[in-house]
């Protein structure tokens, strides 16, 4: 399973793909399900001119990082992730 959107980027100018979820159930991994699926998003990036694909991966996932890798993808030195917890949010509407 492979679940992805388009977000409108204006530093590219070009809209970024986002994978949400890629998931491939433990009997199906090692046999191609994985890279065949993300193909499949690189054409649809393609075909929507897209500038870049982005998705996040925890950092104690080796085996996916290591997957990612050899598909061409990088991790990117230039970009930090933020969140803002329920709590913050909700401080900070109240503020």
């Amino acid at each position: 399973m492979l679940v992805y959107y388009f977000v409108p980027f204006t530093y590219r100018a070009k809209p970024n793909v986002v994978i949400k979820e890629l998931y491939v159930v433990e009997p199906c991994r090692s046999q191609g399900v994985g890279k065949l699926l993300m193909q499949a998003v690189a054409k649809e990036a393609e075909r929507n001119g897209c500038g870049v694909i982005k998705w996040w991966v925890a950092k104690w996932n080796q085996r996916s990082i290591e997957f990612y890798e050899k598909l061409g993808a990088k991790i990117d030195p230039e970009w930090h992730e933020f969140q803002m917890s329920e709590k913050a949010f909700h401080e900070l509407a109240q503020s």
